[in-house]
C-alpha cells in the first residue's frame, strides 16, 4: 500500500502487521510511518540512558533500521511496540558493553514526564526555584534505582508503554513488572519524601 501525498491519513487504520509487511515489501512510505509511530518514543527511552543526544539519535536510527531488516520475523501475534523496544533494549546493552557508555537520566526529557507543574497564574519565583529543585531531585533519585527498577520506570515514563507491553519487552511476567514498578515507586517516595512537605509551602 502506497500513500499519496493528497491522502495523508491513509496510514491511520493500518495495523502493525500491515506496516511490517509494507516494510518487508519495500514500500517507500512505510519507513516514514514507522518513524512517526515509534521514533520519538525510542529516542526518549534511549536518551534516558545514553550520555548525549547525538549517541541516542544514532542508536535510534540503528534500532529503526534493525526493525526494517527484521520485518519478516514479526508474526503479528503480539503488539509491535514491545517487539520493537526489545530490539532497542538489546542494541542499547550491546552498545553499552562495546563503547562503555555512562548511563544517566536525561534531564530534558524526564522533565517532560515528571516536571513540577501548576497553573501559570500561581507561579512565583520561589515556586519556580522549588520546581527546578524537584526536577533535579527526581533525576537523581531515578539514577539511584537498581537497574531493573530504573528500566521499568523509564519504559513507563519515557517509552510511554503499558505495563503488559513492558512485560513483553523485558520478558517478565505482568506481575513481575507490577511488583518492580511498585518497589521503584516506593523507593522514589522514600527518597523524595521531604519534597511532599515542601510542595505545600
Amino acid at each position: 500500500m502506497i500513500c499519496a501525498e493528497s491522502t495523508p491519513d491513509c496510514w491511520g487504520p493500518m495495523t502493525d502487521l500491515e506496516l511490517m509487511r509494507a516494510l518487508q515489501a519495500g514500500d517507500p512510505d512505510s519507513m516514514g510511518v514507522l518513524v512517526e509511530r515509534f521514533g520519538r518514543r525510542i529516542f526518549k527511552y534511549l536518551l534516558g540512558w545514553i550520555k548525549n543526544r547525538e549517541d541516542a539519535l544514532d542508536l535510534t536510527q540503528e534500532v529503526l533500521l534493525r526493525v526494517h531488516q527484521k520485518a519478516a520475523l514479526y508474526s503479528g501475534e503480539a503488539p509491535l511496540g514491545p517487539w520493537i523496544f526489545r530490539i532497542a533494549r538489546n542494541l542499547f546493552h550491546d552498545h553499552m558493553r562495546k563503547k562503555n557508555y555512562k548511563v544517566h537520566s536525561a534531564a530534558s526529557d524526564l522533565d517532560d514526564a515528571l516536571r513540577y507543574s501548576e497553573a501559570p497564574a500561581r507561579q512565583t519565583p520561589e515556586r519556580a526555584v522549588f520546581g527546578a529543585e524537584i526536577s533535579l531531585r527526581i533525576h537523581e533519585a531515578i539514577e539511584k534505582l537498581p537497574t531493573r527498577q530504573r528500566e521499568v520506570v523509564q519504559l513507563r515514563l519515557l517509552g510511554e508503554m503499558k505495563l503488559d507491553d513492558i512485560a513483553q519487552a523485558m520478558n517478565l511476567s505482568l506481575g513481575g513488572v507490577k511488583s518492580t514498578l511498585h518497589a521503584a515507586l516506593n523507593r522514589l517516595r522514600q527518597e523524595l519524601s521531604d519534597l511532599e512537605r515542601g510542595a505545600h509551602v
